[in-house]
């Protein structure tokens, strides 16, 4: 069960007679490891486990609780009894700002050779089978509101659909590129930032409109024009 070789460095082993490193705890089927918090079965605990595939299983358990998590360096991956996951930064005092989280694809490293590709960045969502719907991508912001001490909501500010339409401003866009917004231009095209741009807007009544920064408002082809 347990055995400190003294030709070998001193390596211990638990649960093998031949340990192969410094510690080596050896189980075919359960955990190898586990770290509780307190004593008693059902105490709150962590377990590691290699299994036959080469993986490394991490179960976090708190019982009387649906969400186990794992800290690194104060920040939380979150598991939930329903198999849900979540990544987040540790939530800071009530009079500090949060704190980011950034997400990067592999680069090379600085050197002699030139001329090297980045890794690229893929967000999916999850794939479906058959007639179900695959995941969509959305994301969520929270927008500054009127002063005070409670969290302001998170709310779908752009959704990739399951079927590649995108929407800005709405969660159920109804074709390729859907833009909403009630009262203020939909569409923004920029040739110099925040003083030479041209805005489309849809109003209320289905019309269009087109403001320009310029005198004129010209719509051109390659073989004609229209100045209003």
């Amino acid at each position: 069960k347990f055995v400190v070789e003294g030709e070998s460095g001193g390596n211990v082993g638990i649960g093998t007679a031949t340990p192969a490193a410094t510690l080596d705890v050896l189980h075919a089927s359960d955990p190898q490891i586990r770290l509780t918090q307190a004593t008693g079965f059902t105490a709150a605990h962590v377990e590691l486990e290699a299994t036959d595939g080469g993986q490394l299983n991490i179960a976090s358990t708190s019982f009387g609780s649906a969400m186990g998590t794992l800290r690194l360096n104060n920040n939380d991956v979150k598991f939930d009894n329903a198999g849900n996951a979540s990544v987040s930064v540790t939530d800071t005092a009530h009079n500090a700002a949060g704190k980011p989280l950034a997400l990067g694809a592999g680069k090379p490293t600085s050197g002699t050779t030139a001329d090297i590709a980045g890794g690229a960045l893929t967000l999916a969502g999850g794939q479906s089978k058959g007639s179900g719907l695959g995941g969509d991508v959305i994301v969520q912001t929270s927008a500054a509101a009127v002063s005070g001490t409670g969290l302001n909501n998170l709310v779908t500010k752009m959704i990739v659909k399951e079927d590649g339409k995108v929407g800005i401003g709405t969660a159920g866009p109804d074709r390729t590129l859907d833009v909403l917004h009630a009262s203020d231009p939909q569409l923004r095209l920029t040739q110099a930032d925040g003083s030479v741009f041209t805005d489309l807007q849809t109003d209320s009544n289905g019309g269009i409109i087109v403001s320009t920064t310029g005198q004129n408002s010209v719509l051109k082809s390659d073989t004609a024009r229209v100045d209003i």
